[in-house]
């Protein structure tokens, strides 16, 4: 239209001004928000040795100032390592010792989320020392503050991190992988031509009982529980069920889909269950093995009204694939391969 421009000038050549006239403002349409673009799942956490992060660590890096009674002058925190678990939260802290890297003791934190004001957490078992924390930034992907044991007598602190930068994976050890603190697998959520791929972790009690958790973030997850004895573990059975019918008749059905919500209690972190009752599942081993893989399809999954993720949403497709941790006691951990799901290049991949 702007070549007619110059012909209205000519034709109002010499016209009686007018009053002026008040037109509409323009609109400017709004382009609405996919329900997936505030949502960016959690990082990955592997389950690696000491001996491969320290591969992984730049040359000289450092996130902050390890202290302990053998080092009251503080050395350089090579890295410090941050894991969601089921039950909370575990923090690690990585130096040099003897010319390798060497990890801290695992230190369990009991929260769901974790807290960004001064707190305190004491163990019966160690009545003269409390575990004080205090981050202005706590995140897995940025920490900064300090964590520190403090000592009832007045005596110097026997330990004290400072931290300032982005948490890594924690080593696998006794116990900490039957908790959920390790990735074995990973989920895409499809909406659309948008996805989204996060981590999962796995665990199989030994008996009948096989957990598949995905993370969303940190609060929020969905967990996947089966039932089944090792005869019906076999490539060839696929468990399938419409989650509407299954709300209804639980009887009837050897798996549960739930939305998790963790919460902070005085004796700890709870999950909070509320069961899917919108959508349909598909899952099968691949080998006939506890330890999977598994892999496992949601199609038209509704996402309840909550302050999570998605919320209200029906997800086209969630795929799992995921290995199950079978070292209750011990340390063994499987680590997964990349995820093999035909995702666009924009997903967002888990770091």
């Amino acid at each position: 239209m702007k070549r007619a421009l110059p012909l209205l000038a000519v034709a109002c050549m010499g016209c009686e001004p007018k009053a002026p006239v008040d037109l509409p403002a323009a609109t400017i349409p709004v382009v609405a928000a996919t329900p997936m673009e505030d949502f960016e799942p959690l990082p990955a956490r592997l389950a690696l040795p000491t001996q491969v992060l320290a591969m992984r660590l730049p040359p000289g890096s450092s996130v902050g100032t390890y202290f302990d009674a053998e080092l009251p002058d503080g050395v350089p925190l090579r890295a410090v390592g941050l894991n969601l678990c089921q039950p909370g939260w575990i923090l690690q802290g990585f130096i040099e010792r003897d010319g390798a890297l060497a990890a801290t003791p695992p230190l369990p934190l009991p929260y769901a989320t974790l807290p960004t004001l001064p707190t305190q957490i004491r163990d019966p078992r160690i009545p003269s020392q409390a575990l004080v924390l205090d981050f202005d930034v706590a995140t897995m992907r940025h920490l900064k503050g300090t964590i520190r044991v403090s000592a009832d007598d007045g005596q110097p602190d026997p330990m004290k991190m400072t931290i300032d930068g982005a948490p890594i994976g924690i080593s696998t050890g006794p116990g900490i992988g039957a908790q959920g603190c390790f990735t074995t697998g990973y989920y895409q959520v499809q909406l659309g031509t948008d996805v989204r791929v996060g981590p999962v972790s796995a665990v199989w009690d030994q008996k009948r009982l096989h957990y598949v958790g995905l993370r969303l973030t940190d609060k929020y997850g969905i967990g996947i529980w089966l039932h089944l004895e090792p005869a019906h573990r076999q490539p060839q059975n696929i468990i399938r069920g419409d989650l509407a019918t299954v709300a209804e008749k639980l009887e009837r059905f050897p798996f549960r889909v739930v939305f998790e919500t963790r919460e902070t209690t005085p004796t700890g972190v709870e999950v909070q269950e509320t069961p899917a009752t919108a959508g349909r599942m598909m899952a099968a081993f691949v080998k006939a093995s506890p330890q999977g893989p598994i892999r496992i399809d949601l199609e038209q999954l509704q996402f309840p009204a909550w302050d999570g993720p998605l919320s209200g949403v029906t997800a086209d497709k969630i795929r799992v694939e995921a290995l199950l941790v079978t070292d209750i006691e011990g340390s063994g951990v499987p680590v997964p391969s990349e995820p093999r799901f035909e995702v666009s290049d924009a997903a967002k991949r888990p770091e």
